[in-house]
């Protein structure tokens, strides 16, 4: 059997992909505030995985109903898209809700990981966006106008 990724599949995982980030991001956002207050790291991560949960949980799951619906009412294409989008989110919130725990209790007990800080990370709260923004949109709209002629000027036929 022969497959093969078309739009659908490859938008199916960029939404995929998303939903994974989203996970990833809310989990963080309430792990980080919880991590001052902690006594423990271990009790931070807790509480952010405890607080992140339902809003993970129900985020993945509306994007499930809504991917199963269209398995079941869709033909050639959107099906395809609903089984692939299925895959990308169950996969997504698994590791969402268990890999990353995993991870998290296997760093804290090695004491690999000492605090939940992103300081380093992150320097600047200021990031000129708009000096970048007509290039941007200039190449959007070329790539909009044009879209086999970048795929021929690229190589990827």
């Amino acid at each position: 059997m022969q497959w093969r990724l078309a739009l659908c599949g490859e938008s199916s995982m960029a939404l995929s992909s998303s939903a994974c980030a989203f996970g990833n991001s809310s989990r963080r956002v309430y792990a980080f505030p919880n991590s001052s207050c902690a006594r423990e790291l271990r009790g931070a991560i807790s509480a952010g995985y405890s607080r992140a949960f339902g809003t993970i949980f129900d985020s993945h799951v509306t994007t499930l109903i809504s991917s199963i619906i269209l398995i079941w009412m869709g033909t050639g294409e959107i099906k395809g898209f609903g089984v692939t989008l299925t895959i990308g989110v169950a996969a997504s919130l698994f590791t969402a809700l268990v890999v990353t725990r995993l991870i998290f209790n296997f760093l804290t007990e090695r004491n690999i990981i000492k605090s939940l800080s992103m300081a380093h990370i992150i320097k600047s709260s200021k990031v000129g966006f708009m000096t970048v923004a007509k290039p941007l949109a200039i190449a959007t709209s070329n790539i909009a106008r044009d879209p086999d002629g970048v795929v021929r000027r690229l190589g990827l036929e």
